[in-house]
């Protein structure tokens, strides 16, 4: 009687074969990527995303009114920034601001934990006030009184540069 050809054969356990592993590997594979992508997104903050986007959208025209009535005062200012002394002082131009204190807020282009605010003290016709250390980056200036009855903004791109032209 003849032999039978599968008898020739060696059996090999499943665990020992070649495909089986591979096509386990593409849904493992996954299942890990997935897992550090909500790592990441429970370990880092997203700081472009405002908590209040819904009041900042409705606040946009009275922002704008500010800046219409500081444009119609000739309001503009030059801020120079002083790294090694850690101040800031804003020189008013064309008008006598007639304020004693005015707000300096310095705003990272994005990360919002960056942001800082600086009360800015009237010394003769100059506002000084202490600065934080700042990150190199492209920050925004907005500069306005205590009451808000007027803004202006520029840029100041530290520390390459140290001064900005704040109009509205």
């Amino acid at each position: 009687m003849p032999e039978h050809p599968l008898n020739n054969m060696s059996i090999t356990p499943w665990y020992r074969s070649f495909w089986p592993w591979f096509l386990f590997f593409i849904p493992a594979s996954t299942v890990v990527a997935c897992m550090v992508t909500i790592w990441i997104a429970i370990k880092t903050d997203d700081g472009l995303v405002s908590d209040n986007y819904y009041k900042e959208g409705l606040a946009i025209s009275e922002t704008l009114d500010r800046q219409l009535s500081a444009k119609e005062q000739g309001v503009r200012a030059l801020a120079r920034v002083y790294g090694a002394k850690n101040t800031v002082e804003v020189y008013p131009e064309a008008v006598q601001y007639n304020v004693e204190q005015l707000e300096l807020l310095l705003i990272h282009p994005t990360k919002s934990g960056f942001d800082r605010r600086v009360v800015l003290n009237r010394q003769g016709g100059v506002f000084r006030g202490n600065l934080p250390a700042l990150t190199a980056a492209n920050w925004h200036l907005k500069v306005q009184p205590l009451g808000t009855d007027w803004v202006i903004s520029g840029r100041i791109n530290w520390p390459t540069v140290q001064q900005a032209t704040l109009v509205p």
